[in-house]
């Protein structure tokens, strides 16, 4: 999630894994993932709202071919799509799945595969599940890492102590770390999760 979303060497320097850690670089970034989520969830929640027609808080298969097939795809080239979306696999489409979904990809040509463009087309569709497809492992990948590094005890979550514990080593204030854990825990479980920190790398550029 926050790979996802956030400049990444920036990123990576904020959170303590460039060679040239400074608190400017790590102001930087977290102001930039403050500045830049709002507008991401905006665009993504538009268009999840209105495909959600049973308003549950999640794209169903059917919700989605509802929705395509009034564009004149076909139910194959729709459940490319849905399984390229729902990134957990758990048979919807959540609205976090969505928001990453446009933090990550080219925004027009996934509005167009999503029905929303003015000129869709068959090849439009077509190049944004592609892009999709090819971009998410290498930002999985990369906010893996990390994750992982952080996550000193292995239970699938970054907490607050764990967070600090990793960038009080490179000499950030308590304050400036609790700021960067509030930005990145965009539900605000008390928690920092991958999908959260995949979203925030997967992003911005």
């Amino acid at each position: 999630y926050a790979f996802a979303n956030y400049e990444s060497t920036a990123l990576y320097m904020a959170l303590g894994a460039g060679n040239d850690v400074t608190t400017d670089a790590f102001d930087d970034a977290v102001n930039q993932v403050r500045s830049n989520a709002d507008a991401a969830y905006a665009e993504a929640d538009t268009l999840f709202d209105a495909i959600d027609t049973d308003k549950d808080g999640g794209i169903s298969n059917d919700e989605l071919r509802a929705h395509l097939e009034l564009v004149g795809y076909s139910r194959d080239s729709i459940r490319y799509l849905f399984n390229t979306l729902d990134a957990n696999l758990d048979g919807v489409i959540s609205r976090e799945e969505m928001r990453y979904a446009f933090a990550n990809y080219e925004s027009t040509a996934l509005y167009m595969a999503l029905g929303a463009g003015n000129d869709v087309t068959t090849d439009a569709f077509d190049d944004a599940v592609n892009q999709v497809r090819s971009n998410a492992d290498a930002a999985y990948a990369e906010a893996d890492t990390l994750f992982d590094a952080i996550d000193t005890d292995k239970d699938g979550g970054i907490s607050n102590d764990e967070l600090r514990a990793h960038l009080e080593l490179v000499g950030y204030s308590r304050d400036s770390i609790r700021y960067l854990f509030n930005t990145l825990d965009a539900n605000l479980d008390g928690v920092i999760s991958r999908e959260e920190m995949r979203y925030a790398f997967a992003n911005y550029e």
